[in-house]
């Protein structure tokens, strides 16, 4: 988060990751995106601890697989509705378990097209230090590939695209700084898109098959991606540690958001 602050508006990195301003979080009368993309990530949490690996998967007849993700579905939905009883009434548990049971027997069928893998970490919490900022990643998955190496999965409930990447201020550097800090050699890193209409994986790889319809790009050596990345993310980090603040006048946050009674920004567009 603080990358991607600092790359989107210094401002809003200085006062949420040094001031640790924040506003009061939206009421509403039901879970909201946030919750149901918690929910996903626990749901395939569960999965992926269950069968540890893609060649289990292929084993199981389709009744066992349907027993299987009811299984996980339920076990996640009831660890967060103790929680939140009061929004995961019966009737919503129910739709949910429903929703969810149809978006991961869809999922499955792509984990399926891949080349054979064992997944080695789920919801993997570390401390690293980059550019002398110490800093406390939480990786969705890494899957372990027969020759070794390994990749690196991000669960994606809401729009995605690898074009966050790309540019000298990323809108979403998170996948390239776990690429980066990682103790293993990674060869391909990529959003699991699990948003309904728009289910696929989009990332880089470094050679071909690892996922279904990513390909290298001749034109752009997979290390010098590594490297173009460091680049890009050591120069965020001395920004931020410089102090560097200065507010974009096209962030959101800062003209309609959490953040306009802190830069003002309003008061200078009704001014100007």
């Amino acid at each position: 988060a603080l990358f991607r602050d600092q790359s989107n508006c210094p401002f809003c990195a200085f006062t949420k990751h040094r001031l640790y301003a924040e506003s009061y979080p939206l009421v509403d009368i039901g879970p909201g995106a946030s919750e149901r993309g918690k929910l996903t990530h626990l749901v395939l949490q569960y999965l992926w601890q269950r069968l540890g690996e893609q060649q289990k998967l292929k084993y199981l007849s389709a009744d066992e697989v349907s027993k299987l993700i009811y299984s996980v579905v339920r076990e996640s939905l009831k660890q967060i509705s103790e929680s939140n009883p009061e929004q995961y009434q019966k009737r919503y548990t129910a739709l949910e378990q429903h929703r969810l049971e149809i978006l991961i027997k869809k999922w499955l069928e792509i984990e399926l097209q891949r080349s054979p893998f064992t997944t080695i970490a789920t919801e993997a919490w570390q401390t690293v230090k980059f550019a002398d900022l110490n800093l406390h990643l939480c990786i969705d998955r890494i899957d372990q590939l027969t020759d070794g190496r390994h990749v690196i999965i991000d669960y994606k409930t809401g729009q995605v695209s690898k074009q966050a990447w790309e540019t000298e201020n990323p809108s979403d550097p998170q996948l390239p700084l776990y690429a980066l800090t990682t103790d293993h050699e990674i060869t391909a890193v990529a959003f699991a898109s699990l948003k309904s209409g728009q289910i696929g994986f989009k990332g880089h790889s470094a050679i071909e098959d690892i996922f279904p319809s990513i390909k290298p790009d001749p034109d752009y050596p997979w290390q010098q991606r590594l490297a173009d990345w460091q680049t890009v993310l050591v120069r965020l980090a001395e920004e931020f540690k410089q102090g560097i603040a200065t507010v974009d006048e096209n962030c959101i946050s800062c003209l309609e958001g959490d953040m306009q009674m802190l830069s003002r920004m309003h008061e200078r567009v009704t001014h100007e």
